[in-house]
C-alpha cells in the first residue's frame, strides 16, 4: 500500500480586500484538487491517480465549479480531471509564491 493524496487545496486571495471581496470585484479564490476512481486504484484498474477540479470563490455571485467562471458559463460542465504532477505542480507553485496570500495545502491522504 502507498499512501497518495485524496484531497488538496489551493487558495489565492491576493485580490481579496476587505468589504470588497463578496461583490465588489475583489475575491479570493480556490482550487480543490479530490482523488478520482479511488475504488478503481485500490482493486488495481487504475495505476496512477488522478483527480477532479472543482473551483470556488468567497464571491456572492455564482461560480462555476467546473471552469472558475464567475457568473453566466457556457462550458460543458465535464470536470476536468489532472494528474497528480499537476496536483504537485500546483501546490509547489503557490508555496514558492511570494505573497503569503497563495496557499497550497493537503488536507487528506489515503492509502491505496
Amino acid at each position: 500500500m502507498s499512501k497518495i493524496i485524496k484531497k488538496a487545496v489551493v487558495s489565492d486571495y491576493r485580490d481579496s480586500i476587505a468589504g470588497k471581496s463578496s461583490n465588489g470585484g475583489c475575491y479570493g479564490y480556490w482550487t480543490v484538487y479530490r482523488l478520482f476512481h479511488e475504488d478503481e486504484l485500490r482493486a488495481g484498474l487504475e495505476t496512477r491517480p488522478q483527480y477532479e477540479v472543482e473551483y470556488g470563490t468567497i464571491a456572492d455571485f455564482d461560480c462555476c465549479k467546473y471552469c472558475g467562471k464567475i457568473g453566466s458559463c457556457i462550458c460543458d460542465r465535464i470536470p476536468q480531471i489532472v494528474t497528480e504532477e499537476r496536483v504537485f505542480e500546483a501546490l509547489s507553485e503557490a508555496e514558492e509564491h511570494p505573497s503569503g496570500d497563495v496557499h497550497g495545502e493537503i488536507l487528506e491522504y489515503v492509502e491505496v
